[in-house]
């Protein structure tokens, strides 16, 4: 008699070792997502339009969370407010990018 109950007591532990993990899955899923979306880097972009930073032609983004492209003479990149920034130079582009 022991050895069954032994038997039906290891099947009842699988049973619920299952019954939890599948319980849990969705959870740790969304934890696991969380955390990718909220430790995503964000850079500040300053674009200036000749050689030097820091005068009253540069344009400066923060928080871009996405650089699309990234040539010397291309720059394409989205603004936290999901609007597509374009920046071309046939001369080549002066830009800064620094992550937050």
């Amino acid at each position: 008699m022991s050895h069954l109950k032994q038997k039906v007591i290891q099947v009842f532990k699988a049973i619920w070792t299952g019954f939890v993990t599948i319980v849990t899955a969705p959870f740790k899923v969304i934890a696991w997502i969380w955390k990718w979306w909220t430790t995503k880097p964000t850079y500040k972009i300053t674009v200036s339009y000749d050689s030097k930073f820091g005068n009253s032609d540069d344009v400066v983004y923060e928080n871009v969370p996405a650089i699309t492209k990234q040539t010397w003479k291309e720059l394409n990149f989205i603004t936290a407010d999901k609007k597509a920034v374009n920046f071309k130079a046939n001369a080549g582009l002066n830009y800064r990018i620094e992550e937050e």
